[in-house]
């Protein structure tokens, strides 16, 4: 039982590799195939957070997306990144007729139109792109017995980085664009930028950022999926709202674990803790936001229940409101 295994003879023209039988209790040998190291170098596959090479407009047909469109550009250019424009037109099911023998052409008339709108928005927003040396592609998502938001975030889950525009306060469709950011954003597995509708876009991407941290999972995924545009940030500011000593966070070094991490990844920041004081977080980040001049704000989405979320709102909710810069959302 305790038997030495039997000594292999090397022959460097047919390699062996070694593997472990228990059952039997002892060595084999099996002949693997020849690899020429000459013309099959070794490749590492890149850290998913070393950069971004799709992003993805979500076009609402709203004029906030001039804004997103152009935030999505200079984040494509600066990271070389395919940009793609994605815009989902809702086509209503056809009425049932148990005498019709032929399609209604009204219905199909219909879906002839709402394509055509989409395609020729999605071609107006590409050729605004392209004045400014972006190229993208865009398509229109036809969403027939399913809603819009969900194939939306479909599409997202083939992109690196979402991007959207909030309408106006004034508009009719800013529910609709809460409706869509919030389906996108926990449907989709990816981080969303959400661009307010007065953003003026700047001939560079954000350098300075403000993290808004607290130990949840929520928070940790905004930072690792923000860490393409933090790595490339002149100023990183983290900013911890009312914590608590807990066994991640130690009263006296709160955000140190953060400011660590970050510091592993080459990003070096800073960290501040406010108290509320009878203001909301998502007020105290905001406030705290304009006064530091930050370009853009990275925060976890939806830390609540669902039902939560929807009735009482939240810091999510704030922000998706009230943010005057974009703001980065990973749930």
């Amino acid at each position: 039982m305790n038997a030495r295994p039997r000594r292999l003879t090397t022959i460097k023209s047919l390699p062996f590799a070694l593997a472990y039988t228990s059952s039997q209790a002892r060595f084999e040998a099996r002949s693997i195939p020849m690899v020429d190291t000459a013309t099959h170098a070794a490749t590492r596959a890149p850290w998913p957070g070393a950069g971004l090479s799709r992003v993805l407009l979500v076009a609402l047909e709203s004029p906030a997306d001039i804004a997103a469109g152009g935030f999505a550009a200079l984040v494509a250019r600066e990271h070389q990144a395919a940009l793609a424009i994605a815009r989902v037109v809702q086509v209503k099911a056809p009425a049932t007729d148990v005498w019709a023998m032929m399609p209604d052409l009204s219905y199909l008339d219909a879906v002839a139109d709402a394509r055509t709108r989409g395609q020729a928005y999605c071609d107006a927003l590409r050729s605004m792109l392209e004045s400014q040396g972006i190229t993208a592609t865009a398509c229109v998502i036809e969403a027939l017995g399913t809603t819009t938001a969900a194939l939306a975030a479909r599409e997202a889950r083939l992109a690196d980085l979402a991007v959207m525009g909030r309408p106006s306060s004034a508009s009719m469709d800013r529910h609709m664009a809460y409706v869509q950011f919030a389906t996108t954003l926990v449907e989709s597995g990816r981080p969303v930028v959400v661009v307010p509708p007065d953003f003026k876009t700047a001939a560079a991407p954000p350098r300075r950022v403000l993290v808004a941290w607290s130990p949840s999972p929520q928070a940790i995924r905004a930072v690792n999926d923000a860490m393409p545009l933090l790595a490339k940030a002149d100023r990183v500011d983290v900013l911890m709202v009312d914590p608590t000593p807990s066994t991640t966070e130690r009263a006296g070094e709160f955000g140190a674990g953060i400011a660590a991490h970050l510091e592993r990844h080459g990003v070096r920041c800073s960290v501040a803790v406010e108290r509320s004081r009878g203001r909301s977080k998502g007020q105290v980040i905001l406030q705290r936001a304009n006064r530091s001049r930050t370009q853009l704000i990275v925060a976890g989405g939806y830390g609540h229940s669902r039902v939560r979320r929807w009735v009482l709102g939240g810091t999510t909710r704030t922000l998706f409101r009230n943010a005057s810069i974009p703001v980065l959302f990973s749930h």
